[in-house]
């Protein structure tokens, strides 16, 4: 047995927990054990997956398992404080009734006990079926107006946060993009297009959470639930390396030799003076947003007529006109 199989066996012993017969099975092609598997390697992780993935659902179990239980415990014991309030209050120690049948028994006793005496009060009218039906339909009615209105305001500040967040996002996607010299078209407009179009591969159905600004700005790639994203093997999926692996499957990379030479590539698309690649000296020539609002909906227009150059030009006028502060990429 060579050192490779002793390593693959601890790991299979010792991280699976398997049984002799259950690693021999994986590895081994034959029963005398002389021919290792090509699979092995594969099957092995494969393992560990299924490991990792049975591990995460019991966790799960037995947090909402232990979560169902103090809920209800804590009701319980809730309801039963305020059961034996109401009877001490009401001079009801003796009923046996919970809930809305307690409530019931001792607002049937307070009408009838007033009744005898002809009183009409303002607490004998609180607490009639007719006032309390009311008051509980208002009350839900309050509520449910109270959340909506809260649930739009919330929607409204998520969505303007994921706006800026994408743009974030958007403007460091490109900057990882070009810092790994990809070939692209030596025509202006058809390289630009093709840095849009890796862009929107790289943001398409995905969600995303920003910490911290400019060189200290870091991404996290979120998961449908909204946790850090974690490939198959438990491990994190961090911005760089997806950004890295999208390009590599859609693009080839120019020769480090090529990077740099003085007369490569990239200094021969640098845009010179006169050059109609030079647009350093072009202004928005639109009116400029004053709010946050005001910019989203210009960039909603731009981005629908597929207007880049609009949208970095007005980018650049709000940043100077210091409507909004956007993150350095």
């Amino acid at each position: 047995m060579n050192e490779f199989e002793k390593i693959l066996r601890a790991i299979a012993k010792r991280i699976l927990n398997l049984t002799d017969a259950q690693v021999d099975s994986i590895l081994y092609e034959d029963a005398e054990k002389t021919k290792l598997k090509a699979s092995a390697v594969a099957d092995l992780l494969k393992k560990d997956e299924e490991r990792i993935s049975a591990a995460d659902a019991e966790l799960k179990r037995v947090e909402k398992e232990k979560l169902d239980e103090g809920y209800n415990k804590g009701k319980k014991e809730s309801l039963g404080v305020l059961e034996n309030t109401l009877k001490d209050k009401y001079g009801v120690k003796e009923s046996s009734k919970l809930g809305a049948e307690l409530v019931e028994e001792i607002v049937t006793a307070r009408v009838a006990a007033a009744s005898k005496k002809g009183e009409i009060t303002e607490e004998l009218i609180k607490s009639t079926d007719f006032y309390l039906k009311e008051s509980k339909e208002w009350d839900k009615k309050f509520t449910d107006l109270k959340t909506e209105n809260e649930t739009k305001l919330k929607e409204f500040e998520n969505a303007n946060k994921e706006k800026l967040t994408l743009e974030s996002v958007r403007k460091k996607a490109i900057e990882l993009f070009k810092g790994l010299n990809p070939i692209l078209s030596e025509d202006a407009a058809k390289s630009e297009r093709q840095i849009e179009q890796f862009v929107k591969e790289v943001l398409s159905g995905k969600k995303f959470k920003i910490e911290g600004e400019g060189e200290d700005m870091t991404i996290t790639i979120l998961d449908e639930k909204g946790a850090p994203k974690k490939d198959s093997h438990g491990h994190l999926v961090k911005f760089e390396d997806s950004i890295k692996n999208t390009a590599t499957d859609l693009y080839d990379f120019k020769a480090a030799e090529d990077r740099d030479a003085p007369n490569n590539d990239t200094d021969k698309d640098k845009p010179k003076p006169g050059d109609k690649k030079d647009n350093k000296d072009k202004k928005w020539t639109g009116q400029v947003p004053k709010t946050q609002d005001e910019y989203l909906k210009v960039v909603a227009e731009l981005e629908k007529k597929g207007d880049n150059e609009g949208m970095t030009l007005l980018t650049k006028a709000v940043e100077q006109a210091g409507v909004i502060k956007f993150n350095k990429s």
